[in-house]
């Protein structure tokens, strides 16, 4: 996947070759919501599910922080942990948007972890994009730049 974006300060910007990290299979397992704030209806989705890929495989459990906006995309807050096949453990932070059309986009996302197999994620510049499948199941799948 190659993607490039709109020019800045009349250089363009470089393009950046995506290739794939893992993919998220997840289930909503829960969901409280706070109600109306000054920004949107603001709410807890827990989450959880299996992570496949040529990189990583284990499970993701995590909770978005999530706020649903009247007249603009929804924005993703998602703080979870990857446990993986091998038992190492991976930290996860994701900020992105959720759209009406059930499109996610998570466009600041970071795995870390302090276990020597993982450690490149630390400084791997990474994306997710996916899908809302049904009111209570995404996919997501993640990737890092080459």
């Amino acid at each position: 996947m190659v993607i490039s974006s709109c020019e800045k300060d009349n250089e363009p910007e470089p393009i950046i070759n995506w290739a794939n990290l893992c993919q998220l299979e997840a289930v909503v397992t829960n969901t409280i919501i706070y109600g109306h704030t000054s920004e949107g209806v603001r709410g807890d989705i827990y989450f959880e599910g299996p992570i496949t890929g040529d990189s990583i495989n284990g499970y993701m459990t995590g909770i978005d922080y999530y706020l649903a906006r009247e007249d603009k995309p929804d924005k993703v807050n998602a703080h979870a942990i990857i446990v993986t096949d091998d038992s190492a453990l991976i930290t996860v932070y994701i900020t992105g948007f959720g759209y009406d059309d059930g499109t996610i986009q998570d466009d600041i996302v970071s795995f870390e972890s302090g276990y020597s197999k993982y450690s490149w994620l630390n400084d791997a510049q990474l994306t997710g994009s996916g899908y809302n499948v049904t009111d209570s199941t995404f996919l997501i799948n993640y990737y890092f730049a080459k």
